[in-house]
């Protein structure tokens, strides 16, 4: 298994993924950006750092990133870090005001 997740074609789906398989985010700064993510939910489970790593959970549970940055307008990438030690862009990213992102994933 090279990348856990994939962007997902289904409407109010972000990203798929094969229920019990691992997945580790993180995020890719844009050159000169201090975007970096503070925390990650997942599920019933809170963990923090700048690389955090889950277990794709059966059905569509929420996966909730708080971002922080010096200031407003810094761009990235939530990334997935795959067991090959490619990075997967899952979405581009610019920090505002909210920092706090929503995404649903989808195992099955």
């Amino acid at each position: 298994m090279a990348c856990a997740l994939t962007k997902s074609p289904k409407p109010g789906v972000d990203f798929e993924g094969t229920s019990g398989n691992d997945f580790t985010i993180t995020i890719d700064p844009a050159q000169g950006s201090t975007l970096r993510m503070a925390s990650a939910t997942y599920g019933d489970s809170t963990k923090t750092g700048a690389k955090v790593k889950f277990n794709v959970l059966a059905g569509n549970e929420l996966l909730s990133i708080v971002y922080a940055a010096a200031q407003n307008g810094e761009e990235g990438y939530l990334t997935e870090s795959c067991d090959t030690g490619a990075l997967s862009h899952l979405r581009r990213i610019r920090s505002t005001n909210d920092f706090n992102r929503e995404y649903v994933v989808e195992g099955v």
